[in-house]
């Protein structure tokens, strides 16, 4: 009904002015799929592809939200415009979203073989684009999850194009996991819904790039393997491809088919992300596994049988056969499997033998003086090659039998089992520090399984760092330096990402929004200083409430940390990252303590409510929250009155107010206890970049871009006092009771002290010669911790301005930085969504 009024129905503008394909009815014609309706709107020279929900799936908005928003700005030439409109149908008087795409004329990549299956020339053109795909995906870090033939059209032109980016991975969806697998005559057989990054088209890509080379050199493979719903492979094929009629006939072709189906036969038998890429296979730098392709026995062919294969097979190499695998199964029911290879599965369920992978060589986990946690996952270290065994002299029968997992003549013999089971972190649990993994066990499934994923060991103790003052005659301060084991990660990994996530599950939260009741009263108009006539003004003379139940996949920090704040006890950090998250951290384990806040736009402050367990954080997209992360969990969502963007929070040292302000040179205060406004603050001398509460909550320091330090009266909203620094932007404030006044750190790297009665400036130092990105005071004011751009924080004593220790190593700027009550850590975050823990007693 809606859609056979463009012009009403839709907010898009070009999709206003179209025009819906219509049926034999003269209604609009939908194509109908499993959770959405599409419909094609011409729009000009222009068709669209507009897909409607049928169903309210969780997560599914924010990551189209991502993925769109993504691709605006980095994507290949053979994907269509993508456009995620949240507001984009109207149906009954409320907005839905839809998905705006290209509309592509072409045939999907099964249909586009069979009319070019005699044409081997196209099916190589075709396969060179292919790996020009793999390389723009890879390159723009975009993996789309599901390639497949219904998934690739091929154009009039013989372009090839991409559709469908339901399950696409782009880097902010890191650490979510994949509600999808793909298609399973195109997937490896172990994968799983946390295989999700720019890797797993790998083997997709490798499935149907050897397809393609095989159909050029032989178009009978099409007839006898072709089922409408594949190339020329099937999952069965992977989940054993030793047995796999297919895999057989391409190992007796010989030559680039042949070798090529090797790798995609060893790729079936490794990791999901183990399989190469498409660039490095066809220049020759993958190679199948040294008699790998030699151990395949092609069956015969009878000229009879129409090239497929004959159904008798010689009676003498079946029985040796039959006795190889028969001697298989005993030596692994003896536990002495054959050297050099590993042992046969019998026909039955039999236990099957797999090599662990041997321990990490000490060097390369060394004891990390700081604790680093994070949540983009870890590459999986690769298993180490044992030494192997002298191969022990085979039997004639036992040449021809074609073990299920037969392992390559050089294949490491399989290592001892660790005495201490390997296991996956449960729950909600990171692994506090990455450490030498676990021996995994050997699975005894029948089909082939994911070795475990190691176990971390127990965190080494923190390198403890005097913090008592430093004469001018003592040492160079400590440089400590984070190590993270990161030793064994694939070249062009990201850095900073070190814990694996095993979280599953969602979060439910309860969202109260406050919502302005607008009035309009008359006020007096001015002009230089004389009142004359009224106006009205439009003013918020009410908020209702509106509560929703939301639920959240939980995931991890894929973005810079904005702030850290420690609770006042010392027990917990909480962090917060531009990506839209906010987390708590149990600092006594590495763990989280709460469930996490994703708050869906990315956070730009945040900070502690004291002695409860609650914060206040500023987004990007103007609201703030207020977080109840405890057990009656809540998140109150409030406005300024004039819609200004917020810059800046702080919360009084009693936790009753919070106070925020932003780029209309406002201060907006409100109760901690139901968010109701209580007070404004109009006139500071500009954009307001720092905030901080008095230490009896009475007054509110407020720092702003011009370089002028100023305090108002929370009540009143009277000016006291302000003053020029000299500093240039104060980018944090600190006051406490033992300050003296309050503590500024100004962007060029100044840290000054200013009295509270008038302003006047008491202290000024400069802690580095570097810019300051990032500034914490302990609570004692014994200390100062300063973050600066180039990776390194410094540790000073505040009454001698010497420094203490140098806290190294950061993935890039250290753009957040805390200190606790107790005095024996020190917290940073970085521009690589990292935070760190480090001991500093």
């Amino acid at each position: 009904e809606a859609v056979q009024n463009p012009s009403l129905c839709f907010s898009d503008p070009q999709l206003k002015a179209g025009t819906a394909t219509l049926n034999a009815l003269g209604l609009p014609q939908p194509v109908t799929g499993g959770f959405c309706s599409v419909y094609q709107v011409t729009s000009g020279k222009t068709r669209w592809a507009v897909r409607c929900f049928l169903h309210n799936i969780k997560d599914l908005r924010d990551r189209y939200h991502q993925i769109s928003k993504y691709l605006r700005w980095s994507r290949p030439k053979q994907m269509v415009g993508f456009e995620y409109l949240p507001e984009g149908i109207r149906i009954r008087q409320e907005w839905n979203p839809v998905l705006k795409m290209e509309w592509v004329e072409g045939d999907t990549l099964n249909v586009w073989v069979d009319k070019h299956n005699n044409d081997a020339r196209a099916l190589r053109k075709l396969d060179d684009q292919l790996v020009e795909v793999m390389d723009s995906l890879e390159k723009s870090r975009i993996g789309h999850c599901d390639l497949q033939h219904g998934n690739i059209l091929v154009n009039s032109s013989g372009q090839l194009r991409l559709i469908d980016y339901d399950g696409m991975y782009v880097p902010p969806l890191r650490g979510r996991g994949s509600h999808e697998k793909g298609h399973p005559a195109y997937q490896h057989p172990q994968r799983e819904g946390k295989d999700f990054d720019e890797k797993v088209d790998r083997f997709s890509a490798l499935v149907i790039h050897t397809s393609l080379i095989a159909l050029a050199e032989s178009q009978e493979l099409w007839r006898r393997y072709y089922d409408e719903d594949n190339l020329i492979f099937r999952r069965a094929d992977f989940q054993n491809p030793d047995a796999a009629p297919v895999f057989q006939e391409l190992a007796g072709m010989g030559g680039m088919v042949a070798e090529h189906a090797g790798v995609l036969r060893d790729a079936c038998l490794r990791r999901v992300d183990q399989a190469p890429r498409l660039r490095e296979l066809r220049q020759g730098k993958v190679k199948a596994p040294e008699g790998r392709m030699a151990q395949i026995i092609p069956l015969p062919v009878s000229p009879r049988s129409n090239g497929k294969p004959a159904k008798s097979v010689n009676v003498s190499t079946a029985a040796a056969a039959a006795s190889a695998v028969a001697g298989a199964i005993k030596s692994v029911v003896r536990g002495t499997p054959p050297a050099g290879s590993r042992p046969a599965s019998a026909p039955a369920a039999a236990p099957k033998a797999a090599p662990a992978p041997a321990p990490r060589a000490a060097s390369a986990t060394a004891a990390a003086p700081s604790a680093t946690f994070s949540a983009q996952p870890a590459p999986r270290p690769a298993p180490a090659k044992a030494p192997a065994a002298k191969p022990a002299p085979k039997p004639a029968a036992q040449k021809h039998a074609a073990p299920k997992h037969a392992a390559p003549k050089h294949a490491a013999a399989p290592a001892k089992p660790s005495a201490a089971p390997a296991a996956k972190p449960s729950g909600t649990q990171p692994a506090w520090l990455v450490s030498t993994p676990a021996q995994a066990s050997a699975p005894t499934a029948a089909s082939p399984q994911r070795p475990p994923a190691p176990r971390p060991a127990p965190p080494s103790p923190p390198v403890r760092v005097a913090s008592q003052s430093v004469t001018a005659s003592a040492s160079p301060p400590a440089r400590i330096a984070s190590q993270p084991a990161t030793s064994s990660a694939p070249a062009g990994s990201p850095s900073g990402w070190l814990v694996e996530w095993m979280r599953p599950g969602e979060l439910n939260e309860q969202h109260v929004w406050k919502i302005p009741v607008y009035g309009t009263r008359e006020v007096q108009r001015m002009f230089l200083g004389i009142a004359f006539g009224t106006k009205q003004e439009k003013f918020a003379e009410s908020f209702e409430e509106k509560v929703e139940d939301r639920g959240y996949p939980l995931g991890g920090h894929r973005s810079a940390i904005t702030a850290l704040a420690f609770t006042s006890d010392s027990r917990f950090l909480a962090s917060s990252s531009r990506d839209g998250t906010v987390r708590v951290w149990n600092v006594q384990s590495g763990r989280e303590g709460y469930a996490p806040l994703e708050a869906r736009s990315g956070v730009v402050a945040m900070t502690l409510v004291p002695d409860r367990p609650m914060l206040v954080a500023a987004l990007e997209d103007r609201r703030l929250l207020i977080w109840d992360y405890g057990l009656h969990r809540r998140v109150i969502h409030l406005e300024a009155p004039d819609r200004s963007p917020l810059r800046a929070v702080a919360v009084s040292h009693d936790g009753r107010y919070v106070a925020a302000g932003g780029d209309r040179r406002r201060i907006y205060v409100w109760q901690t206890d139901g968010g109701s406004l209580v007070g404004e603050i109009h006139g500071t001398t500009g954009r307001v970049e720092s905030l901080a509460f008095t230490p009896d909550a009475r007054g509110i320091v407020c720092g702003t871009h011009k370089a002028r330090l100023e305090l108002y009266d929370r009540d009143s909203g009277d000016e006291r006092w302000s003053v020029r620094t000299g500093c240039g932007r104060i980018r944090v404030l600190a006051t406490s009771q033992r300050l003296g006044g309050v503590l500024g750190g100004a962007a060029e790297g100044t840290v000054a002290r200013w009295d509270l009665s008038d302003g006047s400036e008491t202290h000024r130092a400069r802690p580095t010669t570097e810019r300051l990105v990032s500034l914490a005071v302990s609570p004692d004011a014994a200390s100062l911790l300063v973050g600066s751009p180039s990776g390194k924080a410094y540790l000073s004593d505040m009454a001698s301005n010497r420094e203490i220790a140098l806290l190294d190593d950061h993935g890039g700027p250290v753009t957040a930085s805390a200190l606790p009550g107790s005095g024996r850590n020190a917290a940073t975050g970085a521009a690589d969504g990292t935070v760190r823990l480090w001991g500093v007693r």
